[in-house]
């Protein structure tokens, strides 16, 4: 098995399929679609407070070539790393953070969460591993389309109270894929050769 390098999403943008707080930028409020882009303190923010679960933040074009995954692999996992943290005060935990793969352009139905309050200074976080597909299947355009993507979101804890506006930041959000690369021809010849 291998795996690519680190890319980051080129876009992002708020997607309702779950969730009821949008992401937002924190300059402008509605979202240029580069927040995500680098690690360089432009954040992606959601106003979800107790009890709520945000949007997901649908990123894309990640910018995967056939130099980074070559024709006829197969796709075994996706990896995503993002830099996030919360305000600290009375805002609510975050209980799970929800993420999904994005193909084609559409966020899957598979939910995945994993549990755990987010910290109140940034840290990279990373979701997925080299079996995570999402509950689908991917070939090797699926990767190199600029539809290919994560989504990621939040639920917060019930019982605490919110701080009034944005409360929880995404800096960075970054993917690798794992794959098994096609057997060339001149491995089968090597192995018929003994």
């Amino acid at each position: 098995m291998a795996v690519t390098v680190w890319k980051p999403a080129g876009t992002c943008a708020t997607d309702s399929t779950m969730g009821t707080k949008s992401w937002l930028t924190t300059s402008s409020g509605t979202l240029v679609g580069t927040e995500v882009s680098s690690n360089n303190d432009v954040f992606a923010a959601t106003t979800a407070s107790q009890g709520e679960t945000s949007h997901l933040l649908r990123c894309t074009n990640f910018g995967f070539t056939s130099s980074d995954v070559p024709s006829g692999s197969t796709i075994d996992g996706i990896e995503i790393r993002l830099r996030r943290y919360r305000v600290s005060g009375t805002e609510p935990v975050v209980v799970d953070t929800n993420y999904r793969v994005v193909k084609g352009g559409t966020v899957q139905t598979t939910n995945t969460t994993k549990s755990g309050d987010w910290t109140t200074s940034e840290i990279e976080d990373t979701l997925g591993n080299s079996t995570y597909l999402g509950g689908t299947t991917f070939t090797q355009s699926d990767i190199l389309s600029s539809g290919f993507g994560v989504a990621v979101g939040v639920t917060t804890a019930t019982g605490r109270i919110g701080v009034p506006g944005q409360s929880h930041f995404i800096d960075i959000v970054e993917s690798r894929v794992y794959y098994t690369p096609p057997y060339s021809a001149n491995q089968s010849s090597m192995f018929l050769a003994f």
